[in-house]
């Protein structure tokens, strides 16, 4: 529970319906709590809230007197009879009134009336030594009328000396006449309940209109129309140690300035994208009665919603995070809600009783805990981990802290295929649009920008397109109001060798203010691997090998990745604006077994990606009951792809960060898409030769001299703007509309065998070059509500997608036209007895890889070809799904969750062959499936020290092909000539997992002692195989079903464990990574001629008897190739199969370890972290 100090007066605002306004100015301190002095109270509220920032107080509007002309809560400092503060003007409505109008509209004295929220409104009199608060009825009080200052005690207002100066009005300067006349205006409800008015003057026990501390609902000083103030300068305090703080300028502002800063005015929330809503009824404590027109401010006032004649409010659009909730309420007093957590696509619910201002006593904090697992008008099967949380696991990156999820088998999700997922950084959509399905996104998120992280894998909003199979939702953090800086490092260079790969990683972030409300949050993420892909594969058993010296690390294999992100927030006027950027290098050396004994002619890739994205929202109608927000978000993404040969040996790195960028032979040849110069053998390639270097010497399988000779370029940029619009509809319904629209850029280029000319050669036919360069565009809109009747909610949405490939003239035979998909979305939940059911089906969409719209070319060793024909008239892959989901709440501390979903696919894209030859084959929308599956996901919250959380996923996918680029046949010619076509047949994907359990446990000591504070993290993993195909000796004929096999299971067990320490004043801690604790040799992959991870005695043979037969020549002494050892009769040659063959078996051997058929090994690091 936070604790303030208590002050002398507290500040809120409040503006129901009719305009009517409260700046609550004064307020005693409770007896015993003198000034300055802590208050600590369990009650239900505080006086006054943390004390604001400078960033807050930076982001106050200016040019308007804030008590009177705008909605958010400002500092007034002032005496007890009257405004010390530099109120500098009303509101623009009373600027006609003049400095020396006092004549105004109101119908006699003490009149009463009842403005649009119920309330009886009347002016009472007192000099009001000790002040409450401010009232000011814009519409029916701007002009108080001259009898009313002749009426008595209850119906005059009073004028009185108040010190300040008039001026001009809209001028910020007083001139040098006289002071004006301040009247004293108080107002307060008409009608309360007789007990109510009992109880306060009980409580109180003092006069109802004399001086006590709960006399009126309010008290201050209303200056004469136009007058300035002359208080202290700003940034002085008072007589009472209070900060003085700026509230006013000119008043006046024009219809066409205020639309425009409408339009232009930020906020501090994000759309439902990143974050969700606050909603509840507010109550009298004592009657049960609704209170009406009550105001429900977020962070200050950024954000908010007025309760309608039910006492309900709903505030929407709320950032994903920690606020501060407040409500205000005539006649009552405030009540705060401190530390408040919002979470994406949820409902926090927080109900308000408001006691009536009888007594003046300190607010109340209340930490507000909200129940978000039985909340009905989420549907999304949603589950996430914050930034803290990666922190705290022994996981590194946001895809693998995402890949914890229940149904997520790598980055394939519900048997979707790779790139079937969408990605969304802040509300605003990044893919890469390219080679999704087999290459990667080209950006990294730092853990430690993040606020959450959360996978979606359901009837995900209509707002969402791109994707099929999931959706990846990140919302990055906001700088902090005080300089915060973080700085880790991790490393096993330390250890022994076979747990030494050369891992080095720093990560350093800071964020803070830097002056006019301004705020920075920056990271670097920088980390080099001596073997990025390490392998837990046995030790070759022959001793002349060189891994059998080192068989943890494979050479050829390392990794280099950069990443710098930064974010700033800047206010606008009331509002603020955010902007992110970020680019990310990750460059490979790429370990390829024939290049094993020659790794400077192994292939290497890098791939950038940049990021740059802006966020502008505005907030209409924050205190009425439907308020309505706009959201604005312009983003741009540019990758580059390239893989090849390098020109020159890689830069060494510094520690953890990279050398210099990878550059490939070739790259400015792929650059200018020269697929005429590329049609010739490439300069600076040369033909690969059989390598001399082996420990085997004999000529066979590892080759040396020159590489592979592919160049596979790709550059993928976006421009892409995103309009939202989220409209109230009271507390049960939510109305969002919005659209998007993306210009792309894509440029390709690919060619293999580059060190041979295009056309059939003596051993191999080699393709032509490929390249392309056109703009496609794609847009969408759509629109969706979310509706509750009693306990049902019901989401209905509707999203119409298209996309134009534009592409190059000439790039197909027909025409490529728009292709257009509706997608139309339902869900139904309602809520039963600690449990909540939901129903959903929606229908899902996505433009294909823009790779299959234009031929292709590569080296293939899978008996599929050399190319394909590329399609511009490719549409849309889709997909149905219908799901059931029951979340529960056994205990307060527990929730478990049950989904039961059955996904159709659709027109995803296959090679269709146009004969018997594979390189005859084209693109289409040929591929079809089914993915069913339940998922169980039990939790404990982390309690008592200790928290838990377990995933449970049954899942079958079938389908005809698993990626585009698999042939499927399905036209068969029949002995007599007819055409047959097959029944829709499936077979299992290759990433159809049946059985996954994950647990996740954490836990902390906290009893005192020399463990105290010391953090534990584990994960365990249970996957059951994947499956496989068999086929003959040859590769051409399958045995049994495809995918008919199914590899062993994996198991892995990962642990961290995190000890804090303090070092000269700096808070930290070390910690000890573990990933794979015991070890455990997990088979990811066969061979599929034996079923086995490599090659058996027979095949071995066959090997070696068919490359002795390609060279049987003898090996003289004066060859590199001659190995002493190997000479038995010491002739000074190798000749004949007794001295060979033991070569070309060996070298057999050599070639056929099965390195990658298993998965990782027991990785450890050492790591250190201080924060400042």
């Amino acid at each position: 529970m936070a604790v303030t100090r208590a002050r002398p007066w507290w500040p809120t605002r409040l503006r129901p319906l009719d305009g009517l306004r409260a700046a609550w100015v004064d307020c005693p301190v409770p007896h015993g709590a003198g000034r300055g002095d802590p208050v600590r109270s369990r009650a239900r509220g505080r006086a006054q809230g943390a004390p604001r920032s400078g960033a807050e107080r930076a982001q106050l509007r200016h040019g308007v007197a804030d008590p009177l002309a705008g909605p958010e809560q400002h500092r007034v400092s002032r005496r007890a009879c009257g405004l010390r503060g530099r109120v500098r003007q009303l509101s623009g409505r009373h600027v006609a009134l003049g400095a020396g109008d006092r004549e105004g509209g109101l119908g006699g004295p003490g009149s009463r009336f009842r403005d649009v929220a119920g309330l009886r409104s009347s002016l009472v009199g007192g000099r009001g030594r000790i002040g409450h608060g401010l009232l000011h009825d814009e519409r029916r009080q701007p002009r108080l009328p001259a009898r009313a200052v002749d009426g008595g005690d209850h119906s005059r207002t009073r004028l009185r000396p108040g010190r300040h100066r008039a001026g001009r009005p809209g001028r910020g300067r007083a001139t040098r006449r006289g002071g004006g006349w301040e009247r004293v205006l108080r107002q307060r409800p008409a009608h309360r309940p007789r007990a109510a008015r009992r109880r306060r003057h009980t409580l109180s026990g003092q006069s109802r209109h004399g001086r006590a501390a709960g006399a009126h609902v309010g008290c201050g000083a209303v200056p004469a129309p136009g007058s300035l103030a002359r208080g202290r300068p700003l940034g002085h305090r008072d007589d009472h140690g209070r900060e003085l703080v700026d509230l006013g300028g000119p008043a006046s502002v024009s219809g066409a300035l205020r639309l425009a800063g409408a339009l232009l005015a930020t906020a501090a929330p994000l759309g439902a994208q990143t974050g969700g809503a606050i909603s509840g009824r507010v109550t009298d404590a004592l009657t049960g009665e609704p209170v009406r027109a009550a105001l429900v401010s977020v962070d200050g006032g950024r954000q908010g919603a007025a309760t309608d004649s039910g006492g309900a409010y709903r505030v929407r659009e709320v950032r994903s995070g920690w606020h501060r909730v407040q409500i205000n309420a005539i006649g009552y007093r405030p009540l705060i809600h401190d530390s408040v957590l919002v979470r994406t696509g949820e409902t926090v619910t927080l109900n308000f009783e408001l006691h009536q201002h009888a007594v003046a006593v300190d607010s109340i904090l209340v930490e507000a805990k909200p129940d978000v697992i039985l909340d009905p008008l989420a549907p999304q099967d949603l589950q996430r981990i914050t930034g803290e949380e990666i922190r705290r696991l022994p996981v590194t990156t946001v895809e693998e802290a995402v890949a914890l999820s229940a149904g997520a088998v790598g980055e394939s999700y519900r048997g979707g295929r790779l790139g079937e997922q969408a990605f969304v950084l802040d509300g605003l959509g990044v893919k890469n649009q390219v080679d999704a399905s087999t290459g990667p996104l080209g950006v990294r998120i730092p853990p430690d920008l993040l606020t959450e992280a959360s996978l979606v894998t359901n009837a995900f909003s209509a707002r969402y397109g791109q994707a099929v199979s999931g959706l990846i939702n990140v919302v990055t953090k906001d700088p902090g109001d005080e300089w915060r800086s973080r700085l880790a490092y991790e490393t096993d260079r330390p250890l022994w060798n076979g747990w030494d790969y050369g891992i080095d990683r720093v990560v350093a972030t800071t964020n803070g203010p830097l002056g006019h409300g301004i705020g920075l949050l920056a990271a670097v993420d920088a980390d080099t691997r001596l073997d990025a892909d390490p392998v837990n594969a046995p030790p070759p058993t022959d001793p002349r090998d060189p891994r059998t010296a080192s068989p943890w690390l494979l050479p050829h294999n390392g990794g280099q990745r950069l990443t710098v992100a930064a974010k700033v927030t800047a206010p606008l006027g009331r509002q603020t604006i955010r902007l992110f950027g970020l680019r990310s290098t990750d460059q490979r050396l790429l370990f390829d077994p024939a290049y094993k004994y020659d790794g400077a002619f192994a292939p290497a890739q890098r791939v950038r990606g940049d990021l740059v994205s802006g966020h502008l929202q505005r907030a209409f109608g924050n205190n009425s009951v439907n308020p309505m927000t706009l959201d604005l978000r312009v983003g741009w993404f540019d990758r580059e792809f390239l893989r090849g040969s390098l020109s020159q040996a890689p830069a060494a790195a510094f520690g953890p960060f990279p050398g210099a960028p990878f550059h490939f032979l070739g790259e400015d040849l792929a650059r200018a898409r020269d697929t005429a110069g590329a049609m010739a053998a490439v300069p600076a390639f040369t033909p690969p030769a059989l390598s001399e270097h082996t420990p085997w010497g004999v000529p066979a399988f590892f080759v040396s001299s020159g590489s592979r000779g592919e160049i596979a370029w790709n550059r993928f940029r976006e421009l892409r703007t995103q309009l939202d619009v989220t409209l109230g509809g009271g507390r049960d319904a939510d109305f969002y509309l919005g659209g998007e629209f993306a210009a792309q850029h894509v440029e390709t280029f690919q060619r293999v065998k580059a060190y041979l000319p295009v056309g059939v050669s003596a051993t191999d036919p080699v393709p032509p070059p490929t390249a392309s360069d056109f703009r496609p565009h794609s847009g969408a809109v759509y629109a969706e509500t979310q509706l509750r009747v009693e306990d049902l909610a019901f989401t209905f949405g509707l999203r119409y997608d298209q996309f134009d490939p534009r592409p190059p003239a000439g790039a197909g035979t027909q025409a490529a036209g728009v292709q257009r998909s509706i997608n139309p979305r339902v869900a139904v939940s309602t809520v039963l007895k600690n449990a909540t059911f939901v129903a959903s089906v929606g229908r899902f969409s996505q433009p294909p890889d823009f790779q299959y719209l234009v031929d292709a070319s590569f080296d293939d060793t899978l008996r599929t070809g050399r190319f394909r024909r590329g399609n511009p008239s490719l549409g849309f892959e889709a997909a149905v799904q219908y799901e059931f989901s029951v979340r529960m709440r056994p205990t307060a501390i527990t929730a478990v969750r049950v989904n039961l979903y059955v996904k159709r696919l659709d027109g995803l894209v296959a090679s269709v062959p146009l004969g018997l030859d594979p390189d005859s084959a084209i693109f289409g929308n040929g591929d079809f499936g089914t993915v069913k599956g339940v998922e169980l996901l039990l939790e404990r919250d982390i309690t008592r020290g200790w928290g838990v959380r377990a995933t449970y996923a049954l899942m079958g996918a079938t389908a005809t092909a698993t990626n585009a680029f698999q042939i499927l046949r399905r036209i068969r010619i029949g002995t007599l000539g007819d055409t047959i076509f097959p029944a829709r047949v499936e077979f299992p994907l290759d990433y159809d997992r049946r059985h996954a359990i994950t647990v996740v446990g954490q836990g902390r000591v906290t009893r005192k002692g020399p463990f105290s504070g010391l953090e534990a993290a584990a994960i365990f993993r249970y996957n059951s195989g994947l499956p496989y195909t068999r086929t003959n000796a040859t590769g051409d004929t399958l045995i049994g079903l495809p995918n008919s096999y199914r590899l062993p299971a994996e198991k892995t067990l990962d642990l961290l464990v995190r000890r804090p320490l303090s070092v000269g004043g700096l808070s930290g801690g070390m910690y000890l990574d573990v990933r794979n604790l015991f070890n455990w040799r997990n088979l990811e992959s066969v061979r599929r001629d034996t079923g086995t991870p490599g090659a058996d005695a027979t095949t071995i043979q066959r090997w070696a008897q068919d490359a002795y037969a390609a060279n049987p020549s003898p090996i003289p002494y004066e060859s590199p190739r001659y190995r002493r050892w190997a000479d038995v009769n010491g002739d000074g040659y190798l000749a004949g199969p007794g001295e060979l063959m033991p070569l070309y078996l060996a070298a057999a051997r050599d070639f056929g370890q099965p390195l990658f058929a298993y998965g990782p090994p027991r990785l450890v690091r050492l790591g250190v972290e201080f924060a400042f």
